[in-house]
């Protein structure tokens, strides 16, 4: 007795047959690439035989596919620095992660809290040499003289889920604020004693910690 086979799938309330992918009239079927818009779609197989100039179709259960989207790879570790000339700023760069679109930057100060509520991440940008493309980063609103670490997840569009975080940083270190500096209380020439018509000298020594 011999079978033949036509997967279908159902179209809202109606089972269709299918007509693209491949093995559509054989028991073992492929569909083409999937979207998100095709998530739970369900397929069943019609088999069909046929006896004494009768056939007669039956069908399988239901079989539902889910379709997720594709978690975007690990990015890698960032390096830093500060950023020269300012107290509140450093710089981190990275390789960029394929298909990402955009970036989720966590700040951590060195008790290992996140400060992303005080840090303003701004100024993305990419290069590319030798063929990589690297993304760097300025974050802002940090405390001068104080130690950060920075871990960064991709993200990307619908087709793509936010990736896990990179492992942190190194310790970035921004750069220190001017002291505020102190001098010497003044001597006076002539131990302090100045004539009528004569000048009086005045000394003093600052230092700065």
């Amino acid at each position: 007795m011999g079978y033949t086979y036509q997967w279908q799938y159902l179209d809202g309330s109606t089972w269709s047959n299918v007509t693209d992918g491949s093995g559509a009239d054989t028991p073992n079927y492929t569909t083409r690439a999937l979207t998100l818009d095709d998530d739970g779609i369900q397929y069943r197989l019609g088999v069909t035989t046929s006896k004494n100039g009768t056939s007669a179709t039956g069908y399988s259960a239901a079989a539902a596919v889910s379709v997720a989207p594709i978690k975007l790879d690990t990015p890698s570790t960032l390096t830093g620095a500060a950023v020269a000339n300012t107290t509140d700023s450093i710089v981190v760069s990275g390789v960029a992660v394929p298909n990402a679109t955009s970036y989720v930057f966590t700040v951590y100060n060195s008790s290992g809290q996140s400060v992303n509520d005080v840090a303003s991440v701004w100024e993305i940008t990419t290069s590319s040499s030798s063929g990589i493309t690297s993304v760097n980063t300025r974050i802002t609103g940090l405390t001068a003289n104080s130690s950060y670490t920075v871990s960064v997840a991709a993200d990307g569009d619908v087709n793509y889920s936010l990736s896990d975080p990179s492992p942190l940083s190194a310790s970035i270190t921004t750069n220190k604020s001017a002291a505020t500096p102190t001098a010497t209380t003044p001597s006076v020439s002539n131990s302090g004693v100045a004539n009528v018509g004569s000048t009086a000298v005045l000394s003093s020594t600052a230092s700065c910690s």
